[in-house]
This record gives C-alpha cells, sequence and structure tokens, in this order.
C-alpha cells in the first residue's frame, strides 16, 4: 500500500538525507566547495535550501526532485563507496529514491500535506504586465495637431515622423519630431497654434521613445500654456489634457490619470473622438478598483470605437486585450483569456504587422498568458521559452531595451530556466529585479511585478521557506504603492499564507488565512473568485487544525459556491473537487473514492484535453491507487502472517493492527473497517501512543458517527 501506511514518511527522508550530510562529514556551508574539489561541476545548492530539506518536520523536500538530486550528487561525490553501507545504498540509485520522492508526494496522508501539494501561490500575470505603454499609443497618436502645423516643410516632417511610427521605428520617429519642433520654432511665436502643435508632436514622440516621466513634465507644461494661449475648449487644449493623463497612468499615478481622463470624457466641447477614447481611459483605469466593472466599460465601448475607427484598427484591437485581460484578473481563467489573445494576435500581425506597437503588446500578452500554464508543465517550457526570447528581441529592436515589457518577458524567460537550474534562475531574477527598480523606479508596476515573480518562482522551485521573506517585503512595498485593498496585494497576502503553511504548517498560517478571508469578504464579496480562492485553502487549514470531517463539509459547499459562479469546468472547481476526493479517501478508503476519481479526470480532459498537465497527474494518481488495490491483500496477510514488522516494542502489535483496520478500509470500506477502529481506538489511547494511527483512528470513527455535526 503506501508509504504512509508502511511507516514511511517525508520526516524519514529528510532523517535518510541529514544521514548522508553526516556520512560526508563536512558542514553544510561547505558542501559546495568540497564537492567541486571533489570534482563535481554541476549547480551548487544555496545554503538556505539545504537548510530546509534537512528540517526534522513531515513536509515535502521540495516542490519536484531537480534541486535535491544536485545536492544529492554534491554529497555522494563526498563519500568514498563502501561495501554495504545502508546510507549510501539509500541514495545512489537515483531512481529508486526519486520514486520513493514520488511515492511520498502521491501518497494519501491526513492533514493538510495531500491537498496543500494542490495550492500554487498565484502567479498574478496582470501585475507582471501592469499598464506597460505597449499599447498607450492608442490613445495618444490621435493626429489632431497635424492640421494645425500651417506650414507646408512642417507637414512634411509630420508625414515622416507618421511613416516611421508605421514601421514601428519609435526612436527615429522622436529625432524627426525634434527636428519638426527646432523648424517650427524658427517660422512661429512661442503661444502660436502652430508652435503648440508642433510641442505635442514633440512631447508624445519623448514618451513614446521611452522617457514617460519627460513626455508627462512636456506635457503637463504644454496644457498650461493651450489652456493659456488658446482657451479650455480648443482641440489642442484637450488632447493635451487626454495625454497628460495617459503619461500620468504610465507613470503610476492612477488617481490622476483617471481624474484626468473623466474631465475630459466630460467636456461637451471636446472632438467626439478623443471623448470616446478618454471614456477607454476611464474603463481601463478602473480595473485596478474593479475588474468586472473595467471590463463591462470596455467592452460597452466596443461598438462606438469599430463604428469610429473599423475593425482593424488599433484603438479595437488593444481595447479588445484590455477587456481580456479585465476579464482574465478576478477569475484567473487562462484558458479563455488565452483563446481571445490568440486570435487577437493573428488579426493584428495580418493588419499591423508584427512590429506595431499594439501588435507587440498583444504577443507580450500571449506569452505572458501561456506562461501561466506552461510553467507547470516541463514539456511546453522550452518553447515558451523560445517564444518570450523572440517577442523580447522584437520589442527591444522596436522599442528600446527600457521598454517595460522587456522586463516582463525577461522575467519569463528567468522562470523557464529555473525548470533546470532554479539557483541560475534565482540569481538572474534577483538581478532583474535591481535592474527594473533602477530603470524604472522602485514604485513602478512592473517592477514589483518582477519583484513578485522572484517570489514566486523561489516558492515554486526551492522551498516556501526561502520564499516567505520575498513576500514580506514584497507586501510591505507593495502596499504602500498601490494601497492594502489593492487585488495584487490582497493575492499577495494569500501567497504568503500559502507559504508559511508548507514551512511552518497551517496552525502558523491560520491567523493569516483568517485576516484575509475576513477582509476578501468585505471588500470583494464572499462570491469574488479571489475570496473563493482563499476559501480553498481555508478548508485545508481547518482539515489540519480541526479534523477531515469539518473539512470536508466546509469542502462541498465551497464547491456548490464556485460552480455557480465559475462553471463546472473552471480549474478551481475542479481543484475543489480533487480535494474532497481526498478527504473522501481519508474517511471512507481507496475503494470508495475511485468511481469520482475517474469521473474528475474525464471532466479533467474533456476540459484541458488528454496530454494537459493536471490530466497527466491525476490519471497517475487514479493508476497508482488502482495498483495498491490490487496489492491490498498481499498486504493485509502480511499483516496477519508478520506481525512483528513492526518491531518488538509494546505498541508494535498496535501499529500492525491499526495498518490493517487501514488496509480494510481501502479494500472494503467503512462498514468492514469500523469495527476493527472502533476495538482498536481505545487501546491506542490507554497506552498512549500518539502519532498518525491514534489521529486516524479517531477521525475516521468521528466521521461516521450519526453524533458527529461540523462545526464550521
Amino acid at each position: 500500500m503506501s508509504g504512509h501506511e508502511h511507516g514511511d514518511s517525508w520526516r524519514e527522508m529528510r532523517r535518510d538525507l541529514r544521514s548522508l550530510l553526516t556520512a560526508a562529514g563536512v558542514p553544510m556551508r561547505q558542501i559546495g566547495p568540497a564537492s567541486q574539489a571533489a570534482g563535481y561541476t554541476g549547480p551548487l545548492t544555496s545554503l538556505s535550501t539545504i537548510s530546509s530539506y534537512l528540517k526534522d518536520v513531515e513536509q515535502p523536500i521540495g516542490t519536484d526532485t531537480v534541486i535535491l538530486e544536485g545536492l544529492v550528487t554534491q554529497l555522494l561525490a563526498l563519500i568514498p563507496p563502501r561495501n554495504g553501507d545502508a546510507t549510501l545504498r539509500l541514495w545512489t540509485d537515483a531512481r529508486e529514491w526519486k520514486l520513493r520522492w514520488e511515492t511520498l508526494r502521491d501518497t494519501p496522508q491526513s492533514g493538510a500535506h495531500g491537498p496543500l501539494s494542490l495550492m500554487t501561490a498565484p502567479m498574478q500575470l496582470g501585475l507582471l504586465t501592469g499598464w506597460d505603454g505597449a499599447g498607450d499609443a492608442v490613445l495618444l497618436s490621435e493626429d489632431a495637431e497635424a492640421s494645425w502645423l500651417g506650414h507646408p516643410r512642417l507637414v512634411r516632417l509630420a508625414n515622416v515622423v507618421g511613416e516611421l511610427q508605421q514601421l514601428g521605428l519609435p526612436v527615429e520617429a522622436h529625432r524627426i519630431a525634434r527636428i519638426l519642433l527646432d523648424a517650427a520654432a524658427e517660422l512661429f511665436p512661442p503661444q502660436g497654434e502652430q508652435m503648440l502643435a508642433a510641442r505635442h508632436t514633440a512631447a508624445y514622440w519623448t514618451g513614446e521613445a521611452g522617457d514617460a516621466a519627460a513626455a508627462r513634465a512636456e506635457t503637463e507644461t504644454l496644457l498650461t500654456d493651450c489652456l493659456s494661449a488658446l482657451g479650455a475648449g480648443h482641440t489642442l487644449t484637450h488632447l493635451a489634457r487626454l495625454r497628460l493623463a495617459v503619461w500620468e497612468e504610465r507613470c503610476d499615478h492612477t488617481l490622476q490619470a483617471r481624474r484626468l481622463f473623466r474631465t475630459c470624457a466630460d467636456a461637451p466641447d471636446a472632438p467626439d473622438r478623443l471623448r470616446l477614447l478618454a471614456r477607454l481611459g476611464v474603463a481601463r483605469s478602473l480595473r485596478d478598483v474593479d475588474e468586472a466593472v473595467s471590463a463591462g466599460q470596455v467592452e460597452n465601448l466596443l461598438h462606438d470605437l469599430e463604428d469610429a475607427y473599423g475593425v482593424r484598427h488599433p484603438v479595437l484591437l488593444a481595447a479588445r486585450l484590455d477587456a481580456a485581460w479585465a476579464r482574465y484578473e478576478p477569475a484567473m481563467d487562462s484558458a479563455d483569456v488565452r483563446g481571445v489573445v490568440e486570435t487577437l494576435k493573428a488579426e493584428a500581425v495580418d493588419a499591423l504587422g508584427s512590429d506595431h506597437p499594439v501588435t507587440l503588446r498583444i504577443r507580450t500578452s500571449h506569452v505572458l498568458i501561456t506562461a501561466g500554464e506552461s510553467m507547470l508543465d516541463a514539456d511546453l517550457v522550452e518553447r515558451l521559452a523560445d517564444d518570450a526570447r523572440q517577442v523580447r528581441r522584437d520589442v527591444q529592436r522596436v522599442c528600446g531595451g527600457g521598454e517595460p515589457s522587456v522586463f516582463n518577458l525577461r522575467a519569463v524567460e528567468t522562470t523557464c530556466v529555473a525548470q533546470s537550474d532554479p539557483e541560475q534562475a534565482r540569481i538572474l531574477q534577483e538581478s532583474l529585479v535591481e535592474e527594473a527598480r533602477k530603470q524604472l523606479g522602485d514604485r513602478h508596476r512592473v517592477a514589483l511585478g518582477v519583484q513578485y515573480h522572484l517570489a514566486w518562482t523561489t516558492h515554486r522551485y526551492i522551498g516556501a521557506d526561502a520564499a516567505r521573506s520575498l513576500y514580506e517585503q514584497w507586501l510591505s512595498e507593495a502596499t504602500a504603492v498601490l494601497g492594502a485593498d489593492s487585488r495584487s496585494v490582497l493575492a499577495g497576502r494569500h501567497a504568503l499564507a500559502i507559504s508559511v503553511a508548507v514551512s511552518e504548517g497551517m496552525k502558523a498560517a491560520r491567523p493569516l488565512y483568517e485576516e484575509l478571508l475576513a477582509d476578501q469578504t468585505h471588500q470583494l464579496g464572499a462570491d469574488h473568485p479571489q475570496t473563493l480562492l482563499t476559501r480553498v485553502g481555508y478548508v485545508v487549514l481547518v482539515c489540519e487544525v480541526e479534523s477531515p470531517t469539518e473539512a470536508l463539509a466546509l469542502a462541498e459547499s465551497l464547491l456548490a459556491d464556485q460552480i455557480g459562479v465559475q462553471g463546472q469546468e473552471h480549474w478551481r472547481v475542479l481543484l475543489t473537487r480533487r480535494i474532497i476526493c481526498h478527504y473522501r479517501m481519508l474517511l471512507e478508503g481507496t475503494a470508495a473514492v475511485l468511481p469520482a476519481y475517474s469521473e474528475l479526470l474525464a471532466d479533467y480532459v474533456q476540459a484541458f484535453g488528454v496530454d494537459h498537465y493536471d490530466a497527466r497527474r491525476l490519471r497517475a494518481r487514479r493508476d497508482k491507487l488502482q495498483a495498491g488495490l490490487k496489492q491490498a491483500s498481499k498486504y493485509r496477510r502480511a499483516c496477519a502472517n508478520r506481525p512483528d514488522w513492526a518491531g518488538s516494542g509494546p505498541a508494535a502489535p498496535l501499529v500492525v493492527r491499526a495498518a490493517l483496520a487501514r488496509a480494510v478500509l481501502d479494500t472494503d470500506g467503512p462498514a468492514a473497517a469500523l469495527p476493527l477502529y472502533a476495538e482498536l481506538l481505545p487501546e491506542l489511547e490507554r497506552v498512549r501512543l500518539g502519532g498518525q494511527e491514534t489521529v486516524d483512528a479517531r477521525q475516521i470513527l468521528e466521521a461516521h458517527s450519526p453524533d458527529t455535526r461540523p462545526r464550521h
């Protein structure tokens, strides 16, 4: 049967790893240098990772075997071969110890460890993208100033700027715009319409060439001068206010941007197109406040935008992308938004070319949304890395290395490295964070997104212990920038709670979960998708802190709420069903729950395809359970024929009887096992045998007692 039932555990495997370190005969901090001196040439394991792997806790050793294999190889390089050494035999056969690791990972255990392994920190793709500015030209490029230039030479220069824009050459366009400005200064007075129109062009291309802060300052001064020279109702004045709103947004002054957008949208004497673009700006800026409202407002504008610009215009294509991202944020359903983005990418390449700023924004979004799925599947990572690299090179070539989306794409590339070399990925991401903070500023959303991605990657590929301080630092800075009510901050708090649960146990995470759930319920509502996801974690908490019986009741209630909000096929709904299967197996046995596992697998395949990562993982889980049941009768005979297999101590016979009761529960169900547990529990309590056997017996009897009533 399972490793748990045979007495194996993560704690035992950690103890064996400590024995290997003892045999190596070096302190932890000397493992890297000593193994290199002994001929080891692979990546070194960080001291914090080694320390977390050696802790005496019942928790998985890492999230996969990549880093552990490197550590084992380093330690083995320090130990001379010794025939018959039990410690060496455990670790020299990599296939065997990896199978042990995988068996422990897939073994049903009481407490949170099984379901907790399904909980991953939110990747926060929306935070990573932010409003990176790559598509903001759709709000800025209204060529209203061209009709005010008033001189053939200036008009020809403006036409050259327009051609360079179409070719995706913003730096060159900025250079010609400055020539246009100098030419206008020789021809017209400073407060003339022609000169103000030329300043519009120059300020706009200052921002498009990569300096949003300078463009903001130039446009702010320009707005003041337009008001003074032309009046509040002049088109150039309205255009200056609209463009200033966009630069405010790109500089992360969201509230100020929203106020300016609203002023533009409400101006009755502004041109219709400018008012329409301002309404689009208002809708986009609401994404931080309420994603659903933002998405709804953008979608309501699509018909008007299509009438004003046509179906192939960058304004419409970018607005459709904005709507897709706003819909994604609360539900985090990557499959839905990926289909929209794939369609948009094909349309944009056909209509605008692959180097247009809006096309580049859509291509970047496609990489990011694909990353949300591919990071879980090693088979897709190489292709994702190639796509991210190609799009990043195109963005750098067109927009320059300082374009914020370059940092987004580099974050994806470094995460792909983590699949094979987590320590190298960590070094690359730490450098990337420093570079983003230096170039964009500490408070820039993309810099915050890259910083969060470092914490997320560390959590997934190195360990929750190492990630905790990174989450805490990020939360402190993000709260100062985004506010405590920000959706991103709330999601970051959930990531911290998960890391604490994995590294220290659910009791330590309980106050974090309860405070977060209260805040989300108050701010977002009980049925908001983020609140529902936190409730999944709370179910796992209740199982460890209270009992599987109460957790199962909570999970079934949660499932009904999730289906009502997200539908039957949403991945979070399927996640909750997996957790329910796990708790039912703890309480009812393997045979009773196998049909539910098979049904769940069929639904995964229907929703995501036969080769999806989760479908493959669930299929392997079901197959192992089926294989375990086939061996159950042999295991039961072993319990009956070898009562000494658990040792010779006074509690050993009770350990054997507990294992037999579990085997009966798995094969024949509760009706056959309950009498065994009812007879066994008083004896376990009488001899005060602690550990999992007593906990299991008590919980199984409680689950099937007619007096059991969940307290939550």
